[in-house]
């Protein structure tokens, strides 16, 4: 499949790609040039069936090539498939010095994201005017994918220079085996705030030996409590397995669910953060070394330790890849219908804004898990790694240009916008007094700055192969919906490690 991104367009699958361009990228122009006729198509199907019922003729030379070139930003209308035979050594022509990024809300969204990129986009026209910033995120048609819709793009010709993604390995190999994504190993060395992301955090972009994107955000997997609630029923956040097995039985007697999942991924991070409150950091970085392996005892441990909540009636008995019906998260946690979430730092600005508005009936803490073995201080029970990122398209003509709007996100001022306005941590030195924060989110920086060079945990989502991390997910609910063991689960999660 690289082949045909990196040196050979078909007609049939270029114009399907293009029909998806279409319906996605209404924000962009596309020009055709003429090109010279193309050769004598093969023989036709056969005709409908007639007198003789023989073979179609001949078919007709090929039509005439295209060329895509991007003009403008405007609503594009695209009346006939892009038929491109040869490949098209020539990248996409744009006005020199006009970066093109797809990322960021959609323009014309509202909210705290929005407001941050207002703050970046003025940022950036200031601190590098000779660089033309476009900014944009193309609608996703229902039932694709953001990396559809830019598969689409790159098969056209008319991808963006920079886009968002999620940089993690297995989150990156389809893209990276198309050919899609820039290697940015010398950029990491060449650029002075690219230069300061922490290796921990740089390494997870890593495949096949090369960066292929830019972590942008530190973020750790944390049990989040519903404080009111505890309050309420006399508990304190508890710091030993006994004294949240305690809580939990002290909840469910009173009506309401110990611990829920928002869906799927959200139990994988409850199996997550299990794994490093049982074993911590060290239980992943040796199956990685190749010292221990994913069916030892540990891992198998961390599964049932999830098992076995569920079956003391503290995790919903009957959980579906969406969460259970009867507990949404996070509505039923800020009701006080859910007592606890394993979550992430991602859901504390929205937290603390639900603590704003409840008029004093909701409010948070969160801590490490207990460990479940006794084997690990409270204050290390995290899993986390990286959170969103960004790449380059590999077939711009800008680099450079692209490499220096990746630094610029990682420079002292757009710092301080992503941790304030939408509290996101780059991955870069900083100090915890210089940002006015929530006392919840001043927390949480507190213990990311603790742990800024070594890192949490690992969060599995951050650091599985792709084939690997397809069965975790269902794997995670396939135990607790009883259709596998946890011996099962992670002897499978093993073997697909060893054929990695």
């Amino acid at each position: 499949m690289a082949s045909v991104i990196r040196r050979r367009y078909l007609g049939g699958a270029a114009a399907a790609l293009g029909g998806l361009l279409a319906a996605a990228c209404g924000e962009i122009e596309v020009r055709y040039v003429q090109g010279p006729a193309g050769p004598a198509g093969p023989a036709g199907a056969q005709g409908e069936r007639g007198a003789t019922g023989t073979t179609g003729a001949k078919g007709a030379a090929g039509a005439a090539g295209q060329t895509i070139v991007v003009e403008k930003e405007k609503p594009v209308v695209v009346e006939k498939p892009v038929i491109v035979e040869k490949v098209v050594e020539k990248v996409v022509e744009r006005k020199a010095s006009r970066l093109v990024a797809w990322t960021g809300p959609t323009i014309g969204s509202v909210g705290r994201g929005a407001d941050l990129w207002t703050k970046l986009d003025a940022l950036f026209a200031d601190m590098h005017p000779e660089i033309q910033l476009t900014r944009s995120r193309p609608a996703r048609p229902e039932g694709k994918s953001n990396d559809d819709v830019l598969i689409a793009a790159a098969a056209a010709g008319i991808a963006p220079d920079v886009y968002s993604v999620n940089v993690t390995a297995w989150q990156q190999a389809r893209l990276v085996e198309l050919g899609l994504p820039l290697a940015l190993d010398r950029y990491y060395s060449q650029k002075p705030n690219l230069n300061r992301i922490y290796r921990w955090m740089r390494e997870q972009a890593r495949f096949n030996g090369r960066l292929y994107g830019v972590p942008h955000e530190m973020e750790f997997i944390a049990l989040w409590y519903n404080a009111k609630v505890f309050e309420k029923h006399g508990l304190q956040i508890p710091s030993t397995w006994d004294d949240l097995m305690a809580a939990a039985q002290t909840l469910l007697n009173a009506e309401v669910m110990p611990i829920a999942e928002q869906a799927h991924w959200n139990y994988g991070h409850l199996y997550s953060l299990t794994l490093a409150a049982i074993g911590g950091k060290e239980i992943v970085d040796d199956i990685v070394a190749g010292n221990k392996r994913w069916d030892s005892a540990d891992p198998i441990k961390a599964a049932e330790v999830i098992l076995d909540l569920q079956r003391r009636g503290y995790l919903p008995p009957n959980p579906t890849d969406e969460g259970d019906p009867d507990y949404p998260m996070g509505a039923s946690f800020v009701s006080g219908k859910v007592g606890m979430w394993a979550t992430g730092t991602w859901s504390v600005g929205w937290m603390q804004q639900q603590a704003n508005e409840s008029q004093g009936e909701f409010a948070f803490e969160f801590s490490g898990l207990p460990s479940p073995t006794g084997t690990q201080p409270l204050e290390s029970n995290l899993a986390g790694g990286s959170g969103g990122g960004h790449s380059v398209w590999s077939q711009s003509r800008l680099h450079e240009q692209a490499a220096t709007f990746l630094d610029f996100l990682f420079a002292p001022e757009p710092q301080k916008a992503w941790i304030e306005t939408t509290f996101q941590i780059p991955p870069v030195p900083f100090r915890v007094g210089d940002y006015n924060v929530s006392p919840g989110q001043r927390r949480a920086l507190e213990i990311i700055h603790d742990a800024r060079e070594t890192g949490f945990g690992w969060s599995l989502d951050v650091i599985l192969p792709s084939k690997v991390h397809a069965a975790f997910w269902p794997g995670v609910m396939g135990v607790l919906r009883q259709e596998i063991t946890p011996k099962e689960m992670m002897a499978r999660i093993q073997q697909l490690w060893e054929a990695r």
